[in-house]
């Protein structure tokens, strides 16, 4: 009995110890993808309000005019749509810094201080500023982020803030869950001395050495790959299961993936050969209804459930001609059949005991804990993955993609909507673009497309913006543009597109189809000025024209 309390003291403390451990670095990945998004939202809100109400003609005035109540009802209006922030109020600086904004730490919270400036920025306000405070702590509950608090001590965040950490790295799950996994391993070795004690004592010294020997195996490989000094946790596990589990001779090991089971490891026969094979589901669903399945007569394939290429491979790097006894476990994660542990047996058919399948359900379960891991870890790159992809850009041409730009739209209309001003919608087709691409392939229209997409962005104004709807679509939204505006500026984009376009030593000539809706003429959302400056150009275009209103598209 001493000896199980002291089995279930030491695995319990390597198990908790790999749950912390496991906890410890999720967290860590946590903290860096917060500070990745706390930074883009803090920049992405100094800026756009920088761009949207310290950089306009009229706040200029308002302030060289000193009036105060009309500077109170724009705090207002800023502060109604940025909840986060605390404060807003005017400065006298003896000094002029040439940014916009600058962001500075007071406290435990963010400061930002903003230049007031004309549209086109050649004319400021000297010797004020707009200090604007934000709850740091605000901004960090917006982002979901519940596990860290602003604090005036603790570990460095960004923007010089401190963060303390409120969770910890052991939780209830982990101790229960540490708890269970050594319970039930001090019961099967309970139960295992229980079962052997009547047995001759040479077998039951050889036993018991082998599950000694597997529970070792086990833990040094489970020090050793968290440690990332394992590269083929699948492989060694095996080689070291054939060694322990009586009767195994050779075996193999399979991973679903997308809906298919595929040989990951093996031992005894060709893995590259194999690994050119799969299994459905219902293939091997006659092996996986309980907790393990001994087969025997492999030789007998049935061919009807089987193609003959296939057949073929597992004959001559299967060896299934040859093995008189097979030992499948079958791994569940989350009731999902996620892994087949094999181990065969070439001699006999009886080759594989009681002991063998306890032992092999041992080091299956361990490679389910390992599969679980990697699909942690390929969770983590998904995540981050999806923060780069909420980055709110085209990964081609660098520039807005359709959800930045219907957002930032949306608040262009808003602030259009309350100044009484026009905003103007481009949507944008190139012409003689498929040639390029049918005639020189997909790398040089890529190429096309970067080089016009960095046109067009240095046609337009910080007020404007410009995105990449997908293909060789465009769609450009310009803030206080009426119709002639828009016009005069698509004469500038069609002459700026059509400069020849020099690749690899080759000059592409293209042009475009532009169409245009006008806020509040064409539509009073962002829906309706893209659905009607995109009929205009299918207009432009069927008309062979190079640009058309909606207006001249609805008369025809």
């Amino acid at each position: 009995m001493i000896r199980q309390v002291f089995l279930f003291i030491i695995v319990f403390a390597i198990v908790l110890t790999i749950f912390a451990f496991l906890n410890h670095q999720r967290f860590d990945h946590s903290i860096q993808l917060a500070k990745t998004a706390y930074l883009g939202k803090v920049e992405q809100t100094a800026k756009y309000i920088s761009v949207m109400y310290f950089q306009r003609d009229s706040t200029l005035r308002l302030f060289f005019q000193n009036d105060t109540q009309q500077i109170e009802k724009l705090f207002t209006e800023i502060r109604q749509e940025f909840p986060e922030i605390r404060e807003l109020k005017v400065l006298k600086v003896n000094q002029h810094t040439a940014e916009p904004y600058q962001i500075e730490l007071i406290d435990e919270n963010l400061a930002i201080k903003f230049n007031i400036y004309t549209e086109n920025l050649n004319l400021y306000v000297p010797g004020k500023v707009i200090l604007a405070t934000l709850d740091s702590q605000e901004i960090l509950n917006s982002l979901g982020v519940r596990n860290i608090k602003i604090s005036k001590t603790g570990k460095d965040f960004t923007f010089g803030l401190k963060y303390q950490r409120i969770s910890s790295d052991l939780d209830v799950f982990s101790f229960l869950n540490a708890l269970l996994v050594s319970t039930i391993i001090m019961l099967y070795s309970i139960w295992n001395n229980t079962k052997t004690r009547f047995s001759v004592e040479r077998i039951l010294w050889k036993k018991s050495e082998r599950e000694r020997k597997a529970l070792q195996i086990i833990l040094d490989l489970t020090g050793k790959y968290l440690q990332g000094k394992i590269e083929q946790p699948y492989q060694t596990l095996l080689e070291k299961a054939i060694e322990i589990v009586p009767g195994a001779q050779s075996g193999t090991v399979l991973v679903k993936e997308n809906e298919r089971y595929k040989y990951v490891a093996s031992f005894g026969y060709d893995l590259k050969e194999l690994s050119k094979i799969s299994f459905s589901t219902q293939e091997i669903s006659q092996w996986t209804s309980g907790e393990f399945f001994i087969r025997t007569g492999l030789k007998q394939y049935d061919e009807s459930n089987i193609s003959s290429e296939r057949l073929e491979i597992l004959r001559k790097a299967g060896r299934i001609d040859e093995i008189k006894s097979t030992l499948i476990i079958p791994v569940r994660i989350n009731s999902e059949i996620t892994l087949l542990f094999n181990l065969d047996n070439f001699d006999k058919e009886d080759a594989f005991t009681s002991e063998s399948v306890e032992l092999a359900k041992l080091f299956a379960n361990h490679l389910a804990m390992i599969l679980h891991r990697i699909n942690f870890e390929r969770q983590l790159v998904q995540q981050q993955e999806l923060m780069e992809y909420l980055s709110f850009h085209d990964t081609l041409t660098g520039l807005a993609n359709r959800r930045m730009f219907e957002e930032f739209s949306e608040k262009i209309i808003s602030l259009a909507k309350r100044e009484g001003k026009k905003v103007s919608v481009l949507f944008m087709d190139l012409c003689k673009f498929k040639k390029i691409n049918d005639e020189y392939g997909h790398h040089t229209g890529d190429e096309v497309l970067r080089i016009v997409g960095s046109r067009l962005e240095k046609l337009t104004r910080s007020s404007d913006l410009v995105s990449r709807f997908g293909g060789n679509e465009f769609v450009m939204i310009l803030y206080d543009c009426s119709m002639t505006d828009a016009e005069h500026f698509v004469e500038r984009v069609i002459k700026s597109i059509e400069e020849p376009i020099e690749i690899s030593g080759m000059n592409f000539h293209i042009s475009a189809n532009i169409g245009i809706a006008e806020y509040p003429e064409d539509g009073e959302n962002i829906d309706q000025l893209i659905r009607n400056a995109d009929s205009a150009m299918y207009y432009a275009k069927k008309q062979n024209l190079v640009c058309a209103k909606i207006s001249e598209c609805q008369d025809n």
